[in-house]
């Protein structure tokens, strides 16, 4: 079990918040907002009991939502299809902020199974203050995906001269 997973217990679903390694007790947190301590290996020794379903932060892409406080704890996400009405996306199973307890913004991670594409238009609900509109962004990626757009380097474009002076048919260069 790692910091981050998305865990079935009692059937409700959990997001292993701390592990501890000293002690071998991971904190959880519910759909419920109630906090639980288990031990690391639980859904190792009792898989019918503790039953990991994924790792968002690894797994799954995010977007950065920018709101204040003030607005409360992000609550709700609704999908808004082209002229159609807002749908509801579950949380939990859709969709997690990677701190459930935060007021305002910051990261939340989708399911893949969504099939979010760019300039797709969120609403984010808050428990107090306006909904936000939120539209996914053209680099919309899992953290992974992310990090290695930056890493790689785009390909120097080579003119006709620049090739003619790497290449020397004659070995006259050396």
């Amino acid at each position: 079990m790692r910091t981050g997973d998305i865990i079935v217990r009692h059937g409700l679903r959990w997001t292993v918040r701390a592990v501890d390694r000293r002690s071998r007790l991971a904190t959880i947190l519910n759909e419920d907002l109630k906090f639980d301590w288990i031990p690391i290996d639980l859904d190792k020794k009792q898989p019918d009991g503790c039953q990991v379903i994924c790792n968002p932060p690894d797994e799954w892409p995010f977007i950065a939502i920018a709101t204040k406080g003030k607005r409360g704890r992000l609550v709700l996400i609704n999908r808004v299809p082209m002229g159609l009405q807002e749908q509801p996306i579950a949380q939990w199973h859709d969709w997690v902020a990677a701190d459930p307890m935060r007021v305002g913004g910051g990261p939340v991670f989708f399911n893949p199974e969504l099939r979010l594409t760019p300039s797709e238009t969120l609403i984010a609900i808050f428990d107090k203050g306006l909904p936000a509109r939120v539209t996914v962004p053209l680099g919309f990626g899992t953290v992974q995906q992310r990090k290695d757009r930056l890493t790689a380097k785009p390909t120097e474009q080579k003119t006709a001269f620049d090739k003619l002076l790497d290449d020397d048919p004659y070995g006259e260069d050396e």
